[in-house]
């Protein structure tokens, strides 16, 4: 599959001109487009699809993971894998960057959750939970001292990221816990179920603050600012909801199909959602009402539908495309 790669000579990285490289047919990749250097990047190495991306806010950073069990990092820059973290017995469908962006948390389908040091590439702690089936969603508090997992058997859990210990044991869906988000500053979480609600929790105590009713189908991703929380679901929306009143503001709608796990993506005005058949829309939430949001832009649906994840931060765009294990679609907003 040929790539052009175009340099980026005026910030002195890059090599001059337009350069073409080849990927091994068959590969699963990621892409990623910055929008202000208008260099375009394509980063083979995962064995399997890939499952979950964090684009690192500040640094240029993108962390992927997969069916292939590993978790990798890349940077940007020199447009290479600078390190592959290894451990995980089965796919690594989550992925969780702590707030000051020096370790990351990855949860398993082996039912572990691991904390690595990004820096150095270290496992430093391994939260055992098996029994439990996969991990689907992980994610930090505001602090960086607690993470929350959230498993197929219906619970959330959270953990002391210093020692590992388990915390609390947050009971109350029904049915597999798909996505987790933290408000960014405040003591609250927020979790997604096959059960079609959204629970909003405390990290301090573990209590159940409220239930977020409204989606006719599971709710598979989550994503948040300070005064909003997103979720996309089966039935073919997304819901923005108040933190503080639990009122379902806006829904988005018109979307050709359900929106699956990892498909929601919002880092500062951007908003990125991928539907399972491929199409990917970028949604300017700069305003503080919802019902301001628009569309600013899309790609083409695929013929297909599958499994594909995305990710915005730090200017860029970087995502999977479903039903196509060899095309990814990246751009920038």
């Amino acid at each position: 599959v040929p790539v052009r790669v175009r340099s980026r000579e005026g910030l002195g990285i890059g090599r001059k001109g337009w350069g073409v490289r080849r990927l091994r047919p068959r590969s699963f990749v990621v892409d990623l487009w910055s929008s202000w250097t208008r260099w375009f990047v394509r980063l083979a190495g995962h064995q399997d699809w890939v499952l979950a991306l964090v684009v690192h806010p500040h640094l240029p950073l993108l962390i992927s993971s997969g069916g292939d069990s590993v978790v990798r990092v890349w940077d940007l820059e020199t447009r290479s894998r600078i390190r592959t973290l290894d451990g995980h017995g089965a796919w690594v469908r989550s992925l969780g960057l702590d707030p000051a962006g020096r370790r990351l948390a990855s949860g398993s389908d082996d039912g572990d959750v691991r904390l690595w040091d990004l820096d150095s590439g270290a496992c430093l702690h391994t939260l055992v939970c098996r029994s439990i089936g996969d991990v689907c969603a992980v994610v930090w508090d505001a602090s960086g001292a607690l993470i929350a997992s959230g498993s197929e058997d219906s619970i959330v859990r959270m953990w002391d990221a210093a020692s590992g210990a388990l915390r609390h044991t947050l009971e109350g869906h029904s049915l597999s816990v798909n996505a987790l988000a933290a408000h960014p500053t405040d003591d609250l979480l927020a979790s997604g179920s096959d059960d079609n609600t959204v629970r909003v929790w405390r990290w301090s105590s573990g209590a159940c603050v409220r239930t977020l009713a409204g989606h006719t189908g599971a709710v598979y991703s989550l994503a948040a600012s300070t005064s909003w929380l997103v979720s996309g679901s089966a039935d073919k929306t997304v819901r923005v909801w108040s933190w503080t009143s639990g009122e379902c503001v806006r829904v988005l709608d018109g979307f050709t199909g359900p929106l699956d796990l990892n498909s929601l993506s919002w880092r500062d005005s951007t908003l990125v959602t991928l539907e399972n058949d491929g199409t990917v829309r970028v949604w300017d939430a700069s305003e503080e009402d919802p019902k301001e949001w628009s569309c600013v832009g899309s790609l083409p649906s695929k013929a297909s539908s599958g499994y594909g994840v995305a990710a915005v931060g730090g200017g860029r765009v970087a995502h999977t495309a479903p039903g196509d294990e060899t095309s990814i679609a990246v751009w920038g907003v």
